[in-house]
Formats: structure tokens, C-alpha cells, sequence
């Protein structure tokens, strides 16, 4: 209360303008760790309800092994083959493949983590068929991930204005516009 008393009916001085743009790269291929974060965030699905899940999806042959600590695509899958039979799938999905297969290059966003054993989650192409609520929100997160890490960079212009009231009270005000959506389209 003693600030709205100290600032109410006064005048602010803006003290200070940046501007910056900011370039967020694509994200990672999924391993299992990601996808475990990833679903609890956005569906609060647990950790062990989610690999059951995935577990579901990669019997039904919708998705590559989900019990993976690797981050990086195989070389040997054929992305483009991936992505066409991805479009058949649905007519959002057919938009993003448009999308991506008309950039200047078809390259992933690799991640670090390398497991020999097994590639990172990728989505084999086929199309579901008799999904349950839980395992289709968990293929269309695989997919969208799939398709968010051979997206473009991101780009935001970021505006922060400080301004001054009452000569004692400094307030910041941010703003941030999308310049180029990137692989944020998708994901």
C-alpha cells in the first residue's frame, strides 16, 4: 500500500529503452527423461504412466524405443519418408510437414546425450489407429517434437522500458514480439 500511496496520481520518467532480439534454437530430440518432464508439465502425467505409454506407442509400432537416454537421430532413417507419411496423419500435420520440407535444409537439432544402443524417440510414420485420450497426447507431443527439431531458429525482439516515478520508484515494463516463429510453429 505505501508504494500505490507514494506513485498514485504521479508521473513516471521512462529512464531507460533496450531493445535485443533473441534467437532460441530448436530443441533436442526427445530421449526418455525429456519425454517423462515434457508430458508431466504439460498433461501432469507421472513418469512411470508416461513410459507406460510409450512403452503402448512403440508396441504398436508408432514410435522407435522409448527406453533411451540419446538425444540424436540415427543417420540412417529417412527423415523425408518420415515426414510424408507423418502428413497423412492429419491436416495440421500435413502443414507442418509443408512447412519443413520447404525450408533450405532437413537437418536435426541434435542433442549431447548419445546412447549406442538406442536412437532418441522419433515417430516411425504409421498412422494410429484406436488410441486412448493418454496415448494420443503423448504420439502428438513425440511428433510435434519431431518436427520442432529440424525447425529453424526462433527469433524474438525483446523490449524492456524502465521508468521512474516519484523519483523514488523504479518500475520495469517487458515486451517481447516474435520476429520469425521458427520451430516454435510446430512445438
Amino acid at each position: 500500500n505505501h508504494i500505490i500511496d507514494q506513485c498514485t496520481g504521479k508521473n513516471g520518467i521512462v529512464n531507460r529503452i533496450s531493445t535485443y532480439k533473441e534467437y532460441l534454437k530448436p530443441l533436442h530430440p526427445f530421449n526418455i527423461g525429456d519425454l517423462q518432464k515434457e508430458s508431466f508439465r504439460l498433461f501432469k502425467y507421472s513418469p512411470n504412466y508416461t513410459l507406460s505409454i510409450a512403452e503402448n506407442l512403440y508396441l504398436k509400432a508408432l514410435i522407435s524405443y522409448p527406453r533411451t537416454n540419446s538425444q540424436i537421430f540415427p543417420v540412417g532413417i529417412n527423415y523425408r519418408k518420415i515426414l510424408n507419411d507423418l502428413e497423412k496423419i492429419s491436416s495440421l500435420y500435413k502443414k507442418y510437414v509443408t512447412i519443413l520440407l520447404n525450408q533450405n535444409n532437413l537437418y536435426p537439432n541434435n542433442g549431447t546425450k548419445n546412447d549406442p544402443a538406442h536412437p532418441a524417440i522419433y515417430p516411425t510414420g504409421i498412422t494410429p489407429i484406436n488410441l486412448n485420450s493418454a496415448e494420443s497426447k503423448v504420439y502428438d507431443l513425440i511428433v510435434k517434437r519431431f518436427f520442432a527439431t529440424f525447425g529453424e531458429i526462433a527469433i524474438f525482439k525483446k523490449t524492456k522500458i524502465n521508468i521512474l516515478v516519484n523519483n523514488n520508484f523504479l518500475f520495469e515494463k517487458k515486451k517481447k514480439n516474435i520476429l520469425s516463429k521458427g520451430w516454435t510453429e510446430f512445438y
